[in-house]
């Protein structure tokens, strides 16, 4: 997706106001986002698709532009990916998940995310460890250090931190700055 290969892509999406068209597209449509079964035909597809390509420029943009956080939150960022969130399917719940840790203010919003243990869980069990593992370090195209940048980003909560903390990230990150065969 353009956001991600080319990061002026972002700004023209921020400048000609289309990310406003993207958050209304996607928070306006009727969309069940757990009831949602992206495998069930053509039409399913197509729209696992749409949210997907929607998402990703969102997601991308404001990666690559944090100057853009407050006009995202301010057009229903954050209130669109918490809808998101509820979705059963991976790459769709993990764009929202991101966009979210790039978008919202964790320190001044504790309760943002209503049950972060298992949200720090999915983080690191679904996709930290699978990409460490890998020889590309990478992970259905998302990168250690992207998922580096997002947990830090919940860690700024304290409360967040804390459990992190119990579920070892720690020494998950200990591993990846340290010599433990990671390049």
């Amino acid at each position: 997706y353009f956001t991600d290969g080319v990061p002026a892509m972002g700004w023209v999406l921020f400048e000609t106001n289309l990310h406003k068209s993207i958050i209304d597209i996607l928070q306006k449509g009727s969309f069940d986002f757990q009831a949602i079964d992206f495998t069930k035909d053509y039409e399913s597809e197509q729209l696992y698709w749409l949210f997907n390509v929607l998402l990703t420029l969102l997601y991308n943009s404001i990666r690559a532009h944090p100057g853009m956080k407050q006009t995202m939150r301010e057009c229903g960022v954050i209130e669109l990916s918490l809808k998101m969130l509820q979705c059963d399917q991976r790459k769709i719940k993990t764009l929202a998940l991101f966009t979210l840790t790039f978008s919202a203010d964790f320190c001044n919003n504790k309760n943002l995310i209503k049950d972060t243990s298992s949200t720090i869980e999915y983080m690191v069990e679904s996709l930290l460890k699978p990409a460490m593992k890998s020889n590309e370090h990478k992970f259905e195209g998302w990168s250690v250090q992207e998922i580096i940048e997002g947990t830090a980003l919940l860690a700024e909560n304290p409360q967040n931190a804390t459990q992190m903390a119990n579920q070892g990230v720690l020494e998950i990150f200990q591993d990846i700055l340290g010599d433990n065969g990671w390049p």
